[in-house]
This record gives C-alpha cells, sequence and structure tokens, in this order.
C-alpha cells in the first residue's frame, strides 16, 4: 500500500495566513469561473446578433469586431487504419470542421 504524502495543514506550520491564501485563491478561481461563463454568453449573444443581421464585421464605440467562419482540417487516424493508406483514402478519410470566431479588438486611441 502506498505510503500518504500529505500531511495536515495544522502540522505542517504553515499556519493560518495559508489557509486564508486558499480560500482567497478558491474563491477567486470561483469568480473567475462564472465571469468566463458570462463573457461567452455575451459573446454567443454578439455573434448570434451579428450573423442574424448578416453583418461580419463593424467598427464604433471603440471596438473592431468581425465574425468568420474558419475551417480546421485533420487526419483521422481510425479511418486510415481501417481503410488501408492510400492517396485516395487518406483524402476520404481528411474531416473538415468550421467554426465562426468572433473578434473584438479596442480601436487604437
Amino acid at each position: 500500500m502506498a505510503e500518504d504524502k500529505y500531511i495536515a495543514i495544522e502540522e505542517s506550520g504553515l499556519g493560518v495566513d495559508f489557509v486564508e491564501d486558499l480560500s482567497r485563491l478558491s474563491a477567486l478561481r470561483d469568480q473567475i469561473a462564472g465571469l468566463e461563463n458570462k463573457a461567452r454568453a455575451l459573446r454567443e449573444a454578439i455573434q448570434s446578433r451579428m450573423l442574424d443581421r448578416g453583418v461580419v464585421a463593424v467598427r464604433g464605440a471603440g471596438y473592431r469586431v468581425s465574425v468568420s467562419v474558419r475551417e480546421r482540417t485533420a487526419i483521422n487516424g481510425d479511418k486510415l487504419v481501417a481503410l488501408g493508406v492510400s492517396p485516395e483514402i487518406v483524402k476520404r478519410a481528411t474531416d473538415v470542421s468550421s467554426y465562426t470566431v468572433l473578434d473584438i479588438r479596442r480601436e487604437r486611441q
């Protein structure tokens, strides 16, 4: 059986400040996760609003905003093995995925 390498905080000599730092770090991580979720929702709303109106790029209020659809190509190794690797088979085993990118940048002063 593996020996437990952890010791109790109380026995470590790290003190109360250490526990308070852990608590602050945990609270910050929770806040960051919440902010990231809010930012993701806002990005999706902005992107959706632009795409619904057929707008791909705007400038104003100190921002440049653009939406673009991009593709990513990847070779699927399982397909190559299953199909037996030749130029034609490699082509058939190539997956193409597309995704939409929203780019928001502050205008330079």
